[in-house]
C-alpha cells in the first residue's frame, strides 16, 4: 500500500498525518517531542521523516509545511519556528524525495 505523509511545523505544534492510497486518514501524530527537544532543530524534523519512511515502507509523498523564507530552489533561508541553521540537512531531506515550500504557499497550492 502507499501512504502519503504531511507534517506541519507550527509555533507551538508539530503534528503529522499519513494518508493511505485512498487519502483516507490512517493515523495522526504529535510529533513535537521529536522535533522540539529542548529547541526545534531541523536535523529532528528529518530524523522523524526518517522514521516515518522506514515505518511506512512505500511513501508516495512527504509535504512539510514550515513558516519562513525557502528560495525557488528549495534552500530554506530562515524560519522562526526553527532557528539557527535551517538548511544543513537539505541533502538527507532531498535523498527522502522531498521539496521545501514556505507553508502559505502550500495552502495556496492545496486549496
Amino acid at each position: 500500500m502507499s501512504y502519503i505523509a504531511g507534517i506541519d511545523v507550527g509555533g507551538t505544534k508539530c503534528l503529522g498525518v499519513v494518508l493511505d492510497a485512498q487519502r483516507e486518514v490512517t493515523s495522526e501524530h504529535d510529533v513535537i517531542r521529536q522535533v522540539r527537544n529542548p529547541t526545534p532543530r531541523a536535523d529532528k524534523l528529518v530524523d522523524a521523516l526518517e522514521v516515518l519512511v522506514r515505518e511506512l515502507g512505500d511513501v508516495e509523498s512527504i509535504g512539510v509545511g514550515i513558516p519562513g523564507l525557502i528560495t525557488l530552489d528549495g534552500v530554506m533561508r530562515a524560519s522562526p519556528n526553527i532557528p539557527g541553521s535551517v538548511d544543513g540537512d537539505r541533502d538527507r531531506w532531498r535523498s527522502l524525495g522531498g521539496r521545501r515550500h514556505r507553508d502559505a504557499h502550500r495552502a495556496t497550492v492545496v486549496r
